[in-house]
């Protein structure tokens, strides 16, 4: 199969700037798979605000509470 019939639009690697090694692997993957991406810093969700994160409520038999 090749990239053409695959039926993704564009393909996004989020990834975090310093983990070069994963940066490099997905890379060396999709070009022997002849397939395009764009790279996408991803962060560190230790740094971002509580406020930033968007608020999940579970359904009552997922509540982490109990």
């Amino acid at each position: 199969m090749v990239a053409d019939d695959r039926k993704f639009q564009k393909i996004f690697l989020v990834s975090l700037p310093e983990r070069t090694d994963r940066r490099d692997s997905f890379a060396v993957q999709a070009r022997l798979s002849n397939m395009s991406f764009t790279v996408v810093d991803g962060v560190d969700g230790t740094t971002v605000s509580n406020k930033a994160l968007p608020y999940v409520s579970l359904p009552a038999h997922m509540d982490m509470d109990v």
